[in-house]
């Protein structure tokens, strides 16, 4: 068994708290824009996880091809997070 570092635990416990914390905090929401020739055009998605390069977002309608419930990721510019919900009580 590999001898941990105080950093790696340090490092975890942090992980598991932000974990923690984005499970409690009321999801966020937003629109979709400019996605796939218009495909995905109004749906409105939950913010699952923010990544380097954007969002990864799951479907809360369906359309076409698309299901409520399923996975997309997008950029920055394709997905509009509604400001109402970005403030904190």
């Amino acid at each position: 068994m590999p001898c941990q570092t105080d950093k790696e635990v340090i490092k975890r416990q942090a992980l598991l708290r932000e974990r923690r914390a984005m499970r409690e905090k009321k999801p966020l929401t937003g629109t979709i824009v400019n996605v796939f020739d218009g495909a995905l055009d109004g749906l409105r998605a939950q913010l699952i996880r923010r990544i380097q390069v954007g969002y990864t977002v799951k479907l809360l309608e369906s359309k076409d091809a698309f299901r409520k419930g399923d996975t997309v990721h997008l950029s920055m510019a394709a997905f509009h997070i509604h400001k109402g919900e970005m403030t904190e009580p």
